[in-house]
């Protein structure tokens, strides 16, 4: 046995052993009861920050739901996940920040799920998810969607470089940016038959109301859409439909 073959092999089978332990229900339920219960003890001490443990609890239950639960064959629970942390961003306006600024700033969470991910229930979970999120800061943000641009003081459309800059003081406005550059990058192209979820995502935000609307038209979210739909078209045949469509 040739010693890259053998290690190869050792390799396989340590991934394996390390996939069923992660993948364990065992192990689910563990970090379920951890995020749920363990903040209320350690919230109790007097030198604790509460809003601290909150913070904690939010981002592991996150990152443990996003990065390991939904990519296990056998989902139990799901339904009982997604309401821990739905109450953990509820109970933490910080953590909901944290949330939309990390895909702001690190889109794995986006295109790992709204992108690459084939499940259709996972991407419409995500998305009712973010929108949750956005309806839970939108009160204290809405008015700081189009900043630091202010169209009172620059005219009524923005040019070039100042629409750059549009959304740079809300981290909704900097998430919604994200996915619109995956679409303006080509990054989506690959993933044509998954972008339901994506779209309906924009729509949903631009019906929260005037300002969300406002800001997509600002930052040309639809020239963005329909300059990808146009660019995925392979012809000119496709490319006169699309433009029919519009």
């Amino acid at each position: 046995l040739s010693p890259d073959l053998e290690d190869w092999i050792w390799q396989d089978n340590r991934n394996f052993i390390q996939d069923n332990n992660i993948f364990d229900h065992t192990y689910f339920n563990f970090m379920c009861q951890m995020v749920q219960f363990l903040p209320t003890t350690l919230s109790k001490e007097p030198d604790v920050a509460a809003d601290d443990i909150t913070l904690m609890s939010a981002r592991l239950a996150t990152a443990f739901f996003l990065e390991t639960f939904i990519h296990a064959k056998e989902k139990l629970n799901i339904v009982q996940w997604v309401e821990v942390l739905t109450k953990q961003l509820d109970s933490s306006a910080p953590a909901c920040r944290w949330f939309l600024d990390h895909m702001a700033v690190d889109s794995h969470w986006p295109v790992t799920i709204f992108l690459k991910c084939n499940i259709a229930t996972i991407r419409q979970m995500f998305h009712r998810l973010v929108i949750h999120v956005i309806q839970k800061l939108r009160p204290g943000d809405s008015s700081q969607y189009l900043l630091p641009w202010l169209p009172a003081d620059q005219g009524d459309f923005p040019d070039q470089g100042q629409r750059t800059k549009i959304g740079g003081r809300s981290p909704i406005t900097r998430f919604v940016r994200t996915l619109l550059h995956l679409l303006e990058t080509g990054t989506a192209k690959p993933h044509l038959k998954h972008l339901t979820e994506l779209f309906s995502f924009l729509l949903d935000f631009a019906k929260l109301g005037d300002q969300e609307a406002e800001f997509l038209l600002s930052v040309q979210a639809i020239t963005t859409c329909v300059e990808f739909y146009l660019k995925t078209c392979g012809n000119s045949n496709s490319a006169q439909i699309g433009r029919a469509h519009v």
